[in-house]
């Protein structure tokens, strides 16, 4: 099979997926919620990680390729789901604060593109805020380049024919 996979007796392709179980990692925080769940075993080699410290652990999906991609069971604070209730963007200028497809905890540790995030620590944003603040360091909406003062749109230019055409009509 695949490098990627959890290698386990007598499964298809080497890999064993047991239904109706529970995830033994004690910091689970959802241990009967997952498609499957993965029993540890001497052959489990995903990942390249050595496994032998879950022995006869049984993983749910989650804890599995946290494992696999990580080498540990434990989870940064930062990457925990957030709740129904947190999924609002929390910058008291964004246009639509409970809409977006992802929210994200800023966090001492945010670094990304190089921004100095250290004004947002303990707020949620919106896609929509956070990628602006990781383009513009800020979350101010920039004035849109394309529109005039009162937000009409500037016009372009004419061209020769939308000139003819214009005079034409006149």
């Amino acid at each position: 099979g695949r490098g990627g996979r959890l290698s386990g007796a007598g499964a298809r392709g080497g890999m064993e997926q047991v239904r109706g179980q529970s995830c033994t990692n004690p910091k689970c925080i959802q241990p009967k919620e997952s498609r499957c769940f993965y029993p540890i075993d001497v052959s489990s080699k995903a990942g390249g990680r050595d496994w032998s410290p879950l022995y006869g652990f049984v993983l749910c999906e989650a804890c599995y390729e946290q494992y696999r991609r990580r080498g540990t069971l434990e989870r940064c604070h930062k990457k925990r789901p957030l709740e129904s209730h947190e999924r609002k963007c929390t910058y008291e200028g964004c246009e639509s604060p409970a809409l977006s497809g992802q929210f994200i905890r800023i966090d001492a540790d945010t670094t990304a593109a190089g921004k100095d995030w250290s004004s947002l620590v303990g707020q949620i944003l919106c896609e929509a805020c956070y990628k602006r603040y990781q383009r513009n360091g800020s979350l101010t909406v920039a004035p849109n380049k394309r529109s005039g003062a009162g937000g009409s749109k500037q016009k372009r230019p004419r061209t020769e024919g939308q000139q003819l055409a214009a005079a034409q009509e006149a």
